[in-house]
């Protein structure tokens, strides 16, 4: 039956919208998705196009033979502490595309969800100072004096292990003594890191400073973390998550012991909202979510 023209252009917009939803890096109401299909690109603030903005080194759009996750596209950050034009830093964070603003910024006292994955090359080698390469970070309010502050929750890289931290405060003022002073902190798992394959990590928060927060976090399709208390700072608008590398060091002439520079890989970035659930931003389309041991460290 061959079907009315006003009918076939209806059909071939709708596919339109949905592509195009597709390029912006979402795919429903709840769920926000970074998953790098849309090709190279500028990761920055100023490209409209971009779904991300950039934080020091610009990041890089990859495919193959560079490590792919799922599909075609992953993201580098190269950190070169002699060469590059920012010596500690190369992160980029979710613009969120309106009216998707929580996938920047999520509100405090509601529940989230978070999908990544990370790849770490053999040149990933032990030093003496630290990286980060995944934070949930507060925003500050400035108008009471506070300042910035470290990330609440942040993956850190320390010799040859992966170490998940977090710290928090009630204080409406985290500088409300003249200095920063936090509420807790608490380190809430440690493992080797895993080299040369991709480590999937899937997070579900209630973000409260308050006795009512919840972290439970998975690596693989294991949760290793199921914690139970405040977690994040007291502050007016909500967190925002990024990824990339954040080394220890901020002089590019530093003593011997030190890498001269760091590789890492990411793919596969998934925020969603209270009416989603761990399949739903579970790296590779939730492969790890079928069958999902709880073991806690």
């Amino acid at each position: 039956m061959k079907l009315p023209r006003n009918i076939i252009l209806i059909l071939l917009a709708f596919v339109f919208l949905i592509s195009c939803k597709t390029m912006l890096g979402q795919n429903n109401d709840n769920i926000w998705v970074g998953d790098f299909e849309h090709g190279p690109m500028l990761l920055t603030r100023a490209n409209p196009e971009s779904p991300w903005y950039e934080q020091g080194n610009l990041a890089e759009v990859v495919s193959s033979p560079a490590p792919v996750r799922k599909g075609s596209y992953a993201v580098k950050f190269l950190v070169d502490r002699i060469n590059s034009p920012n010596s500690h830093r190369s992160m980029i964070i979710p613009k969120g595309n309106k009216p998707k603003d929580w996938a920047v910024t999520q509100k405090i006292g509601k529940d989230w969800w978070y999908g990544f994955s990370i790849y770490f090359p053999d040149s990933w080698t032990k030093d003496n100072i630290w990286d980060l390469v995944a934070q949930m970070h507060g925003r500050p309010d400035l108008d009471i004096g506070e300042d910035y502050r470290n990330p609440f929750l942040a993956w850190y890289t320390d010799g040859d292990n992966i170490t998940i931290k977090n710290i928090w405060d009630a204080k409406r003022n985290t500088f409300e003594s003249g200095s920063r002073v936090y509420g807790g902190k608490i380190v809430l798992w440690t493992g080797p890191i895993i080299k040369e394959q991709w480590t999937d990590w899937v997070m579900h928060a209630k973000w409260s400073y308050q006795e009512d927060g919840i972290i439970e976090i998975w690596r693989n399709g294991v949760q290793v973390v199921n914690s139970h208390g405040p977690n994040c700072f007291n502050d007016k608008n909500g967190p925002y998550f990024d990824i990339g590398i954040y080394k220890g060091w901020r002089d590019r002439y530093q003593p011997e012991g030190m890498v001269a520079s760091r590789l890492v890989y990411f793919d596969e970035v998934r925020i969603a909202n209270e009416n989603s659930s761990y399949s739903d931003v579970a790296p590779g389309n939730g492969e790890a979510s079928k069958n999902i041991p709880r073991v806690y460290h």
